[in-house]
């Protein structure tokens, strides 16, 4: 990524995944907000600690990331990785320790990307 990409990812109030991208972030929980494209409709917005310390949200209203996540316990580390784009978008989810050592076996999304 060049340098006015990080510098855009590190401005952005939200979590952004790009394709072929892993992040490591701590799971803190979730809410249900009104969707963004559809305010007649509920997201998922899930609270991640980055491995600095700040705090940043990830709206995903995909039903496969959401059955994933009910399985894993708030303050868990996760890696995310992305693949794919548009429809063919699968994440990739896997328990790990604070340094990105896997702890758990990777689950697997195939949704559309939200945001």
């Amino acid at each position: 990524m060049g340098e006015l990409s990080d510098w855009a990812k590190k401005q952005s109030p939200f979590i952004t995944i790009d394709k072929d991208e892993s992040i490591l972030v701590k799971y803190m929980g979730f809410k249900m907000v009104p969707n963004r494209f559809d305010v007649d409709k509920e997201t998922v917005r899930y609270l991640f600690e980055l491995p600095d310390g700040e705090q940043k949200p990830w709206e995903n209203g995909q039903l496969q990331v959401a059955k994933v996540f009910d399985e894993i316990e708030k303050g868990t580390w996760v890696k995310i990785t992305r693949t794919g784009e548009a429809t063919k978008t699968r994440y990739e989810i896997e328990e790990v320790d604070s340094k990105g050592n896997v702890l758990k076996k990777a689950k697997q999304a195939e949704l559309e990307e939200t945001s």
